[in-house]
């Protein structure tokens, strides 16, 4: 039995009237074949318009009479029922997204039977923005995806592991950014930046632009989604905002599960099918305020700011090694952090990056740029370490682990500082023993717990010379219960690689190698995504 969640069963039904043959219509028929269609919520009414209509007809296979029985089932769910269902069912989920999931989670001998046919829908996403952001949404959506998701539209996402519209945005983002190093880099800025910006659901949205239209924020919605809502309003709750380039889009396959399906039902579903594609069926779709699967405009549907209108380049069909990927880098930025940024101010970091700024000033700003996209969840510290004689340490404290939301202005005023600093020579042993202590001493459940350690030397302190020693100690600390890395950032050519890769080793971290001063930002987003 599948488990139904926010749903509805409708059962259309063409009853027996005597004997028939196999035919899309009978004049009599006996007994019934039922085909079970479980369809996404925003599909669902129209599915059932269709089957009524259809049964209407009295449809019949092998003089059996045909029904259909259709239930509204948030695609996420039906996909977790559906990977081990044994019984023969129609399956029109919301988007690709899930039958590609469906195809990966199933085991082999249900998979054999899942058969993902061609959509018979589509529905464009888009920016749903009350009138007073249109301006300014639109404006950002100029430069596709990543403009409207940026910081400076202030867009709301839809939870990406929970529906279809906030995974099919990142997917549009993703693809529009590329592969390259920098779009890897933006888009992780991205990504740090929506997690303050998440809604649950599109519904939640719309109901915070009902009850707050002078301060909700825009978010991602389908098409279909703003039109039935302001079919329902006196006057538009929202306006659909097309950003530039592919449109990721609702597209809502037919796909089918047929375990030892007879003659009998076969030829039931193959006439259900054809109907789906019929003129009166795209009509049902279209009241519904889908587009065909083309995506061609509705053209007399809604004179909404463009809404129905607008003709869309649509976004391929995503993939289940693209949805995976993209969802496992979300839910890694969306898993609190708390760590200790730790960075070399010794003498040589006062020398040319050989980006007209100093390798100091550029670590400056690299930690700046970190500490404003990190997240108010985060806990966050910062220390500098240079070699001071006994019985000072070298290390020392600017801002000490804690909260981000409450840290932020103290943490920017201190990255600032730190050029000043620079002086002297690298204690970097006694430092990383410390900044591990600190850490594991201070652990906070629920969050991954580090230390980011930044040098472009290697350990001068006379008094504290001994790699074996430290490692035996950081070994000796570590705590499986409060896990804690020490992640190492080598900077230029006079780092010791050798002694922080053993560094981090020793803590189940890793060492990143930076030759130019210019990529310790988009170091600093790697480690903070844990990609």
């Amino acid at each position: 039995m599948l488990a139904v969640a926010a749903s509805a069963l409708v059962v259309a039904t063409a009853w027996p009237k005597g004997s028939g043959h196999v035919g899309a219509k009978a004049k009599s028929c006996s007994g019934a074949v039922t085909l079970p269609v479980i369809a996404a919520p925003s599909i669902a009414p129209a599915i059932t318009t269709i089957a009524t209509d259809w049964v209407a007809t009295h449809p019949a296979s092998g003089g059996v009479c045909v029904r259909v029985a259709v239930t509204a089932q948030d695609s996420r769910k039906a996909e977790q029922a559906l990977a081990h269902a044994a019984a023969a069912t129609v399956w029109i989920p919301d988007s690709s997204v899930w039958s590609s999931k469906l195809s990966t989670d199933s085991p082999a001998a249900n998979r054999s039977r899942v058969v993902v046919g061609p959509s018979i829908a589509k529905s464009p996403l888009v920016v749903a923005a009350a009138p007073s952001l249109v301006a300014a949404v639109a404006a950002a959506g100029k430069t596709g995806w990543a403009g409207a998701l940026s910081a400076g539209a202030g867009v709301a996402l839809p939870s990406p592991t929970d529906t279809t519209e906030g995974a099919l945005a990142l997917l549009g983002m993703q693809a529009q950014l590329g592969t390259s190093a920098a779009g890897a880099d933006t888009l992780g800025n991205i990504l740090l930046q929506l997690t303050a910006r998440v809604t649950p659901n599109t519904s939640a949205g719309f109901s915070a632009v009902k009850d707050y239209p002078a301060s909700a924020p825009a978010f991602v919605a389908s098409e279909q989604q703003v039109l039935a809502i302001n079919d329902k309003a006196l006057t538009p709750l929202t306006y659909p905002v097309f950003p530039s380039g592919v449109s990721p889009a609702l597209d809502y396959p037919l796909v089918t599960i047929t375990p030892n399906g007879s003659a009998v039902y076969a030829h039931a579903l193959q006439q259900f099918e054809g109907q789906l594609t019929s003129p009166s069926a795209t009509n049902a779709l279209h009241v519904a305020h889908l587009r065909d699967v083309n995506a061609t405009p509705f053209h007399d549907m809604s004179g909404v700011s463009g809404a129905g209108n607008a003709a869309v380049t649509l976004a391929p069909r995503p993939t289940v090694s693209g949805v995976t990927d993209i969802l496992h880098r979300w839910a890694t930025v969306d898993t609190a952090n708390q760590f200790l940024a730790v960075v070399d101010v010794s003498g040589s970091m006062k020398d040319p990056a050989g980006n007209g700024q100093s390798k100091i000033q550029t670590a400056s700003q690299a930690t700046a740029t970190a500490m404003t996209l990190m997240p108010d969840t985060w806990s966050v510290g910062l220390w500098t370490f240079s070699l001071k004689p006994p019985p000072a340490n070298d290390w020392t404290e600017l801002v000490p682990l804690g909260s981000v939301q409450t840290q932020r202005a103290a943490l920017l005023t201190a990255a600032g500082s730190m050029p000043a600093r620079a002086s002297g020579d690298t204690g970097l042993y006694s430092t990383a023993l410390a900044a591990f202590q600190t850490v594991t001493a201070q652990y906070a459940a629920n969050k991954t717990n580090s230390v980011v350690l930044l040098t472009d030397g290697a350990n001068v302190d006379p008094d504290d010379s001994n790699l074996p020693t430290l490692l035996a100690k950081l070994k000796a600390a570590r705590d499986p219960r409060r896990p804690v890395s020490i992640i190492t950032i080598a900077l230029g050519k006079d780092a010791d690689v050798h002694a922080l890769q053993q560094i981090s080793a020793a803590t189940g971290g890793r060492t990143f190698v930076v030759r130019q001063a210019g990529d310790i930002r988009a170091i600093f987003v790697r480690i903070a995504l844990r990609s």
